[in-house]
């Protein structure tokens, strides 16, 4: 965890003295840590773990006119197309199909998340 949250070695040293590490030990992980760093942060950008990207959403309202059970559904639903980045640049769509209660649902998600940022931001301003 210390090259990601890039540490300074006197904060890890007390660490490693409040976990009872003896001294002689810290002064060898120190000198094996400061050769590897370069190395080890290098490892942890290929590695670590990120979200895709939302760059853009396409929808669509269709309708199902019958189905092979009914032969009269005529009900709406909608054709929801969320367009992602990968963290290595490639785009890959995400298709869902849902109700109009189901869309009315995400939307007032949404609408809360945004609305829960505003504040979150608002509060964190100076």
């Amino acid at each position: 965890e210390t090259p990601t949250w890039d540490l300074a070695w006197a904060d890890v040293r007390n660490a490693l003295e409040d976990s009872g590490v003896p001294a002689g030990r810290a002064s060898l992980i120190e000198k094996v840590y400061e050769e590897k760093l370069p190395a080890l942060r290098r490892l942890l950008g290929r590695t670590r773990f990120s979200l895709p990207q939302l760059v853009g959403v396409q929808w669509r309202l269709d309708y199902v006119v019958k189905t092979k059970h009914a032969d009269h559904v005529n009900e709406p639903f909608f054709l929801l197309r969320f367009v992602t980045v990968q963290r290595d640049g490639q785009e890959e769509p995400l298709e869902v199909t849902c109700s109009e209660e189901q869309v009315s649902d995400l939307y007032a998600t949404l609408k809360e998340a945004s609305h829960q940022i505003s504040l979150a931001t608002k509060d964190s301003a100076p």
